[in-house]
This record gives structure tokens, sequence and C-alpha cells, in this order.
């Protein structure tokens, strides 16, 4: 994943990246600030699966 952020910021030239992780995926949210991307938001029940909604963070 480092490697894809550091294509898209160096290679293409891109500015601002963002993604979303489902909230309370911890690994991946460490994950995901361990490459420098910071939550700005949470989208409350923006997914169903198995009956039951899930929140995503926007980062």
């Amino acid at each position: 994943m480092r490697a894809a952020v550091e294509h898209g910021m160096t290679r293409q030239g891109l500015r601002v990246l963002q993604l979303e992780v489902t909230q309370g995926n911890a690994p991946a949210e460490q994950l995901d600030q361990s490459l420098g991307f910071e939550p700005f938001g949470v989208d409350p029940m923006a997914v169903l699966t198995a009956n039951r909604y899930q929140s995503k963070v926007h980062m």
C-alpha cells in the first residue's frame, strides 16, 4: 500500500488521496494512519452487511 501511495503522489502528481475504512477495523485504521492518512469524517450506517449496518471512516 505504501508503494501505491508513493506512486500516486510522486509519479502521478496527485495532491490529495482519500480512502475510507470500516469503523472498528483497528488494524486497517492503524495502517492507514501510519501512511499519513487522517480521519476527517464518519459516514454512519454506510453499508449493510449480514443485516448489520457498518459505519465508514473517511481519511
